[in-house]
Parts: structure tokens; C-alpha cells; sequence
């Protein structure tokens, strides 16, 4: 999916997205990817440690799905409207719906 994601990108010439925009999108696709895989290392480095924070938690899943929903809702943003007030907003309402998702997902796979 991911290579499926950078193909795309590369595609967004043909709809009149210019370069600066579609540049842009490769780099927060990557580093929503690596944030991503750093926060499912953290996860699995996780599994069996009993002193983990509330603080070393938040940072764990704002780096597994709130990084790759807030990429999505940012990089959509960023292909429609050229306000940076309106991309920001839609990147914090992604991250936090990310880390909302993730959360439940968690709390269900506890009980």
C-alpha cells in the first residue's frame, strides 16, 4: 500500500497538482511512515515492560495511527486549499482521531 500511495503521488501531475505540492505529499507520506514504525517498535518493546508512563504511552500511539490518519486528513487538505491554517487544522483533527482510534483499540485488546 505504501508503494501503492507513492505511485499515486507521482500521478497527481496528470490532475494539474504541481510539483512543490506533490513533493510536499512524499515527505509527510515518509515521515508519517517512519514515525509509523518507530511508534510500532516502541509498541512491541513495550509488550512485556511494566514501567511504562502515561507520557511514554501518548508518544507511542501518536507515532502509530494518529501519524498515518493525520497524514491522510493533512495531505488531503493539502491538495485542496492553499491556506496553511486550514491544512494545520485538518493534520490535528487526523492525529487526534488517530490517537482516539488507537486508544479504543488498545483498551479493547486489554478486555
Amino acid at each position: 500500500m505504501r508503494v501503492l500511495a507513492s505511485l499515486v503521488i507521482l500521478g497527481l501531475d496528470k490532475c494539474g497538482v504541481s510539483r512543490q505540492k506533490r513533493l510536499e505529499a512524499q515527505r509527510l507520506l515518509d515521515e508519517s511512515c517512519l514515525r509509523m514504525i518507530e511508534g510500532q517498535y516502541l509498541d512491541i518493546s513495550y509488550e512485556r515492560r511494566l514501567d511504562i508512563s502515561i507520557a511514554d504511552y501518548l508518544d507511542m500511539v501518536a507515532r502509530k495511527t494518529a501519524a498515518l490518519i493525520g497524514c491522510a486528513t493533512e495531505m488531503g487538505a493539502l491538495l485542496s486549499v492553499d491556506s496553511q491554517d486550514n491544512i494545520e487544522g485538518f493534520r490535528n483533527f487526523g492525529q487526534s482521531l488517530g490517537l482516539a482510534f488507537q486508544m479504543r483499540d488498545d483498551i479493547l485488546g486489554i478486555w
